[in-house]
């Protein structure tokens, strides 16, 4: 007679199999998302205190402890919900709250914000939790109402409406709040044109004189009043001093010296 012998590998996933529990029903993932949202309320009970001890403005302060009152009520709420489908809630961590309260304390921590700025940083953190949990409701509702769960649908929605209406004063409150130091300083550059419409040109020097090169010249982009020009000097043979230029520039070259060699000036166009 052959025993039958199973490896540990083979006798860990029998045990795996048999002790996994697999969500089926929508009544499984209502009970579920119902306790995730349970304890972020309870989480939240916790840090709108904590806001509210953080507020420098007063209306602020009342604003945070007046939905820290409310949220207690709606964790009695979430607890009637359960008693209405005859099951008990199971102690879970809602990992989406609590990472916008741990991106809260992080904050707070390591950037040491003035007053003013966390003041503007907690509405715009109270605006991201308001509206998870807008999100969260509406889908717990959406299943109580497939399941006819009434009262527990009724109840949600007292939870919904008073998340609904925070998200609104936060949302005033954001376009209120202004910061002290808006920190936007900004160097402009100026380049400066004469009557006629020509760029000057600069060159800086280095410390043994030689040029480094042109700072900024206007392009002539279209918009600007005319094209500038740029003056353009050169020594031309007297041979070559005659009336006739070509594609050179706008205007004519002065009349030259008797001398040979003698700087010549015309004005050439900026092309962009």
């Amino acid at each position: 007679m052959h025993s039958c012998q199973l490896s540990p590998w083979s006798l860990h996933l029998i045990g795996f199999t048999r002790g996994t529990k697999h969500m089926q029903s929508a009544h499984e993932l209502f009970i579920h998302e119902l306790q995730d949202m349970l304890d972020a309320e309870q989480q939240l009970v916790e840090a709108l205190g904590a806001q509210a001890e953080e507020s420098s403005r007063p209306e602020l302060q009342k604003a945070f402890q007046a939905h820290q009152a409310q949220t207690e009520k709606q964790v009695e709420r979430l607890q009637q919900v359960f008693e209405s489908i005859g099951e008990e809630a199971e102690e879970v961590e809602c990992k989406g709250i609590r990472g916008l309260i741990e991106e809260h304390d992080h904050f707070k921590e390591e950037e040491e914000p003035a007053d003013d700025i966390m003041d503007i940083f907690n509405v715009g953190a109270a605006e991201k939790v308001e509206s998870y949990e807008i999100c969260a409701y509406e889908s717990l509702i959406r299943l109580a109402d497939l399941m006819e769960h009434t009262k527990a649908s009724r109840l949600l929605n007292q939870n919904l409406k008073e998340e609904q209406a925070t998200l609104k004063k936060m949302q005033a409150f954001s376009k209120k709040l202004q910061p002290e130091n808006m920190c936007m300083d900004e160097e402009d550059e100026e380049v400066d044109q004469d009557d006629e419409g020509n760029t000057e040109v600069s060159q800086d020097e280095t410390s043994d004189g030689r040029n480094k090169g042109p700072k900024k010249a206007n392009s002539g982009r279209p918009g600007s009043r005319r094209s500038p020009n740029i003056i353009v000097y050169a020594h031309v043979p007297h041979s070559f001093q005659t009336r006739e230029w070509v594609g050179l520039g706008r205007s004519q070259p002065e009349q030259p010296d008797a001398s040979a060699g003698a700087p010549v000036g015309f004005s050439l166009p900026i092309l962009a």
